[in-house]
């Protein structure tokens, strides 16, 4: 733990900032590194070959079981294209969805969901279309499903983007503004080494924090996209 405090004295002095960062991966390198998740009972409904003959990493599922759950939450996922209706039984979600959508979203607020559904006008469903941070209504063209991917990606796969998550977890916990500025430093001194180690994050904070899981995800996401 010395060591570490020695380092991250060094780090808070050289004051390194995300922002500073810069990392040369071209929109064609990107797209293959973001996965894309598809979770719908009708294969047809999204494009899924053509966007994957077009350079983008993407995997369907037809239903959600215990161990594909898992994955979801467990941040394995950039994004996640989800149906409202006929993806989960009883014994995984019994609002079908709409619970698989609560699911991912409390163990990691900062998930990207896009609600994917023939529904969309549905009243019944409002909370699902809450939760998610777009919509894509069925059935979907390729150009149609590559202007919002290529526009999320644009948008929210940045490390800025990742930071501004973790930062906005820890404030809510009640982390101090020197310790996340200490934070920031160690990540950014990680990313420029190539060698992000989540754990040694939390173990700097010294707390039991909400949506600590989050931070990891978001820690191994940047890990994956960017190093």
């Amino acid at each position: 733990m010395l060591h570490v405090n020695r380092v991250l004295m060094m780090l808070w002095f050289k004051k390194k900032y995300i922002n500073d960062i810069s990392i040369d991966i071209s929109k064609k390198e990107l797209k293959k590194r973001v996965k894309i998740l598809v979770v719908d009972d009708e294969q047809e409904q999204f494009p899924t070959k053509h966007l994957q003959d077009s350079g983008y990493t993407i995997e369907w599922w037809n239903e959600i079981t215990p161990e594909k759950l898992e994955r979801m939450e467990s941040g394995h996922f950039d994004i996640i294209f989800l149906d409202i209706k006929g993806i989960a039984d009883k014994n995984i979600s019994e609002t079908d969805g709409l619970g698989i959508i609560n699911r991912v979203k409390s163990v990691n607020p900062f998930q990207i969901v896009i609600a994917f559904s023939g529904h969309s006008y549905d009243l019944s469903k409002t909370e699902f279309w809450k939760l998610a941070d777009d919509t894509l209504a069925k059935p979907v063209t390729i150009i149609k499903a590559k202007e919002l991917i290529d526009r999320i990606i644009e948008e929210k796969i940045t490390i800025e983007h990742y930071w501004r998550a973790i930062y906005a977890i820890l404030q809510k916990n009640g982390v101090s503004e020197k310790k996340i500025r200490k934070v920031e430093a160690l990540l950014v001194d990680m990313i420029e080494k190539r060698d992000v180690k989540p754990y040694i994050i939390l173990e700097m904070i010294q707390a039991t924090l909400q949506n600590s899981a989050a931070i990891v995800t978001l820690i191994e996401g940047i890990k994956r996209i960017w190093i």
